[in-house]
């Protein structure tokens, strides 16, 4: 129903920290007036909603001086601004002309540049408003093999729960389109669930108990039902990490997949997922991993 801008550069160049709402019922513009810990003059931040529509999350952007990395929050009936300090997890790096979204009770950026667009960020990284911690879901390792990658273009778009990654070729052209699905563990469970079918142990889908653990890869296998296997059409490999998102690293019809770029001596929890060409679909139970020290 509502359209909100904050910031930006004027026309003579001049960082803004003020909020306009466009009424799309109305289609007026209107000013509002803030209270409470102003953000700072900046441009090429993200304003994002939460789901409720009670609240704005600003992060990040350049002040003219330097790039930024901070949280600060609206409160839509109060039109009041406070901080949000985060002290647990590592920081992600400071940015503009990012993306970024809400997703239940997490902040999720990806991309953005450094100061002065002298270094491309793909990475994706997560924030637990509710118990502020950050997270790096994804560090992006891509992008060191994609040097001609334009420092200022934006690569990276979020629809819904998906992220759409563009990667170009060196002669400007499309190379790939990547699409990750984020997912939260009650989503897993309500899906489990919701289309429950009564099933025999001959339909069960379970992970194999080897595993091959590395230092930031864990690879493992799956054992497909023995009934009614030919109608699987893909599987998805799951994997939740410590503040509880879930996102799916492999879809494929193979039962064996490595999972690399993982943190050393961290467990993570994977579960799979056989999808049939019916539409139906059936879960493995989730199980945990451990990376080596």
């Amino acid at each position: 129903e509502k359209l909100f801008v904050f910031g930006g550069s004027s026309v003579d160049g001049t960082l803004l920290n003020d909020l306009w709402i466009f009424d799309q019922d109305s289609l007026n513009w209107n000013h509002a007036s803030c209270y409470g810990s102003m953000p700072t003059p900046r441009k090429g931040a993200t304003l994002s909603a939460t789901e409720d529509g009670r609240r704005l999350y600003l992060f990040g952007g350049f002040d003219g001086q330097r790039v930024l990395n901070d949280v600060v929050f609206l409160e839509l009936e109060k039109l009041s601004w406070t901080n949000l300090p985060v002290h647990v997890g590592p920081q992600p790096e400071a940015r503009e002309d990012h993306a970024a979204t809400i997703i239940s009770k997490y902040l999720m950026i990806t991309g953005g540049a450094t100061q002065g667009g002298t270094k491309r960020l793909c990475d994706v990284q997560v924030l637990d408003l509710y118990s502020p911690q950050w997270e790096c879901l994804d560090e992006g390792a891509y992008a060191t093999n994609l040097s001609w990658l334009r420092p200022r273009a934006m690569y990276n778009c979020f629809y819904g729960n998906k992220l759409f990654t563009l990667k170009p070729s060196m002669h400007e052209k499309m190379w790939e389109l990547q699409c990750m699905e984020f997912a939260l563990p009650e989503d897993i469970e309500r899906l489990r669930h919701s289309k429950k079918r009564d099933l025999g142990l001959s339909e069960k889908l379970e992970l194999r108990d080897e595993a091959v653990c590395g230092v930031s890869s864990i690879e493992l296998s799956w054992r497909p039902p023995a009934k009614n296997a030919e109608r699987i059409e893909r599987y998805k490999l799951m994997i939740a990490t410590s503040t509880g998102v879930v996102k799916d690293v492999y879809q494929g019809k193979e039962t064996r997949f490595k999972i690399t770029g993982l943190k050393p001596n961290t467990e993570y929890i994977l579960c799979v997922k056989a999808l049939y060409d019916d539409g139906s679909f059936l879960w493995s139970e989730s199980r945990p991993y451990m990376t080596r020290a």
